[in-house]
């Protein structure tokens, strides 16, 4: 979960590509991480739902899962968009219609879901609610979720405006109370971010003092590291983790775009390269490091999406490439397998897909046609099939605004 934008536009050179997605989710997919649209894939999906998807998620068979504020808040297609009737009958109106906002697929094909209500739920790989998880998840957390990641061991972290902020809760929904206890009173408002070390390390953003902070995998601060950061200068929207173990982040503080080395210090030459390229004006909440060390913005400018050099100057012949495709903002960005660039927002279709192999391709779920949503702004979470097709949800704020 993400802050809402600022609502100002910069015109900036940086930013020839733009992707956005209009409420009610399309699928689109362009090919070439040059930049080249790919027209097959925008035209061939173009599915709509009665409110809007907020996150989508992949099971271990390429089996697809969305959440959102639609009718059944939660609901499973087929690697091929087919409608799972037997999960939907199962899994639909659990959440009793309150919005899902982050689902994350754990290591038996369960998922849990974080949203607009208090606690976890969490449905079996067939679909099947777990009411005793979801009573435990209550009581251990006792408020709001936002972003939701289960580890590899089946350990759940969570964030969001509950009082410890960041929780860990073991596999049957019962709070981690070693972790819980390391982690209290060490973050003092909403969270929005969260991102899982291959080390075990747990990186967190938001709105909290610092904006910016790593836990060690028992929950206790990673003192060295945030001593370093100090203040990342405002909230901080998302975290990513490069493979080299640089952290890269983007949100509304200066720069909006800021990369530290792996124990917290800055990375001054790639920061001033980014001051150099001159974006502090714009609203970023998309972010993805493609395996060379390029890293992909997107967020409420006049183009929506731009690449960085691992350097962090501008990527000056993506850019140009993709031009004018987006026209309107980019709200997520995610990299597959393939090095392909897969991109969600509130744009014309929603989604689009940067491929390195320019191979056309197409994905059309046979979604709900029963209306699209049409108010508010979208929040969208990008997550990668089996295969290296790519689904996008929408949602209409990042968070609440209390």
């Amino acid at each position: 979960m993400q802050p809402k934008s600022r609502g100002r536009v910069a015109v900036i050179t940086l930013f020839a590509t733009a992707i956005s997605l209009a409420m009610g989710p399309s699928v689109a997919r362009a090919a070439g991480v040059d930049g080249t649209p790919d027209a097959d894939f925008a035209t061939a999906v173009s599915p709509s739902f009665n409110g809007e998807v907020n996150t989508v998620a992949v099971q271990p068979d390429g089996s697809i899962v969305v959440g959102g504020d639609f009718s059944n808040t939660v609901a499973r297609f087929s690697a091929a968009g087919v409608p799972d009737s037997s999960f939907n009958a199962l899994a639909g109106g659990v959440t009793g219609g309150a919005r899902v906002t982050s689902l994350s697929v754990g290591p038996s094909g369960e998922i849990v879901a974080a949203g607009w209500f208090t606690g976890l739920y969490r449905f079996s790989s067939a679909g099947a609610p777990d009411p005793a998880f979801a009573a435990a998840s209550i009581s251990a957390l006792g408020g709001e979720t936002g972003a939701v990641v289960v580890q590899p061991d089946g350990q759940i972290l969570v964030v969001g405006s509950f009082a410890g902020i960041l929780a860990r809760l073991n596999p049957d929904g019962t709070a981690d109370a070693a972790f819980n206890a390391n982690v209290a009173s060490t973050l003092d408002a909403r969270a929005y971010s969260v991102a899982l070390q291959p080390d075990g390390k747990i990186l967190v953003a938001g709105e909290f003092t610092g904006h910016l902070k790593r836990f060690l995998a028992s929950g206790a601060p990673d003192t060295t590291f945030n001593n370093n950061v100090g203040d990342a200068g405002g909230t901080v929207s998302i975290v990513r983790v490069a493979t080299d173990g640089s952290v890269v982040i983007v949100g509304e503080f200066g720069d909006r775009l800021a990369r530290y080395h792996s124990d917290g210090t800055a990375d001054t030459a790639f920061n001033a390269h980014v001051h150099a390229v001159g974006i502090e004006e714009v609203g970023m909440y998309a972010l993805a490091i493609q395996r060379d060390g390029k890293v992909v913005i997107g967020g409420d400018t006049t183009t929506h999406l731009a690449r960085f050099n691992a350097d962090g100057t501008a990527d000056t012949a993506f850019n140009s490439t993709v031009g004018s495709y987006f026209d309107n903002r980019v709200w997520a960005i995610t990299v597959d397998a393939s090095d392909n660039l897969l991109v969600g927002g509130n744009f014309t279709s929603r989604v689009a897909r940067l491929s390195s192999s320019y191979a056309p391709a197409s994905y059309a779920p046979g979604l709900p046609a029963t209306g699209a949503s049409t108010d508010g702004l979208v929040w969208i979470a990008l997550v990668m099939l089996a295969a290296g097709a790519v689904l996008v949800t929408a949602q209409r704020r990042t968070h609440r605004v209390r």
